[in-house]
Order: structure tokens, then sequence, then C-alpha cells
């Protein structure tokens, strides 16, 4: 059975505009009613027929001008709905002015960063951060109250020449990382955190951060941990 396409959504709250964009019926509610929870950046929820069902009967139908035609399908045949949190690249050009304006204006090379897609906030790096490695420690924060750890390699000085510094790993203990398990077709990702680093290929233990389980996964080349079953 293929994966389920998710909608993608900015808010802490899961809206009726957001579900209308893969289900027509919920446009006849106000765009701006809750539904439910999103859930945190790297992971995933199936908000199930059942639940939509019962939301859509209960709730408040507005009159709007859009055709019956759209709303031929009855509560009783609504098919689950996945939602995740919205997330984009990170990339040189959102890192290198924060980091920049985080010195003092001091010129920098982003020599490595952080491959996983974050949410859409606020990038947060402050010198207290920095290592003398030049591995700089950040987040970025998001919603209410959320954040999500980020990390860069930079080299500094007047010319931008590139600061010793070891290989870093992809991983590192304690971090919080986003875990894709794939089993055929199906994929699923979750929030945990890492009890130890690694690098490409290495296998880590994490902790997944919804029941605390401990599991296996392996290191991938962006950053991410992936579980194949």
């Amino acid at each position: 059975m293929p994966a389920l396409a998710c909608v993608a959504v900015h808010e802490d709250h899961v809206l009726a505009r957001n579900l209308a964009e893969v289900n027509p019926w919920f446009a006849r509610l106000d765009p701006q009613l809750e539904i439910g929870l999103t859930p945190l950046a790297g992971s995933t929820r199936v908000i199930k027929s059942g639940e939509l069902a019962a939301f859509a009967r209960r709730g408040s139908v507005t009159a709007t001008p859009v055709t019956e035609s759209l709303f031929a399908a009855s509560p009783d045949s609504f098919s689950n709905i996945c939602v995740e949190r919205a997330t984009q690249p990170l990339t040189v050009e959102l890192l290198q002015p924060v980091l920049e304006a985080a010195l003092d204006g001091s010129p920098i090379k982003i020599l490595e960063f952080s491959r996983y897609r974050i949410p859409q906030g606020v990038i947060e790096f402050t010198r207290a951060g920095l290592t003398p490695s030049g591995l700089w420690r950040g987040r970025v924060s998001y919603g209410q109250n959320h954040n999500i750890p980020i990390w860069a390699r930079i080299g500094a000085g007047p010319t931008g020449a590139d600061m010793p510094a070891a290989k870093l790993r992809e991983v590192e203990r304690g971090e919080r990382i986003t875990v894709e398990v794939t089993s055929g077709a199906a994929r699923l990702a979750f929030l945990a955190t890492a009890q130890s680093g690694g690098r490409e290929g290495d296998n880590i233990l994490v902790r997944n951060l919804g029941n605390g389980r401990l599991l296996q996964a392996r290191v991938m080349a962006n950053g991410k941990v992936l579980i194949h079953k």
C-alpha cells in the first residue's frame, strides 16, 4: 500500500482550511476552525476517518458560494488524513546572515551544516554555542515554545580562513534527531534523542521521545537516522 501523503501545516493547530486541501468538504467550515494539534517537526499524525467524521458532524457549517458538487461526499465516506509540520531545507543563504550577526558582522565561511529540513521559525545561534574547533550549535524556534537543534561548522577570520577542525560526526550524543522508519513503500518519522554519536554508516542507539524505547538506527550522509524493516 503506498504511503499516505501528508498535509503540511505551519501553525501549532490543524485548521479546517488545511484539511480542505485534500477534502473539499471542510471548505464549508470556518477556515480558522481548529481540528487538532499539529505534530512536532519531523513527526507525522494520521487523523482517522472516524475522528474526522465525528468532528464534521459537530462542526458549525457556514454558508459559502462554493457549489454543492464539492460536498457530495458524506462524513461517513471520509478517508484518513495525514498531517505534518511544514518544513524547508536549511541553506547557506539562511545561515550566513544569522551567524555573522552573532559575531557582530565578522566574516565567516560555512564549511558544513545540518542537512535535515527545518520548520518555519527563528534561526538562533549565540557565541556560547561556538566551540574552538568551529562547531557551532544552534536551534530553530518555532510555534509556541518549540525548538529543533541545528549546527554548522565554520571557518572565521578577516579572510574567511578555515578554522582547524576534525571531521564532524553527522550525529552527536544527546542531539535531538528525526528518525525515519521504512518498510517497503511505507514511511514513518518520529523524534528521538541520540544515545551515542556517529558518522555516516555507523549504527547508533536512539531513544524514542514518544515512548522512551531504545532502538538501533543507521546514520545517513545527510545527518538523518534510518531504521529499515
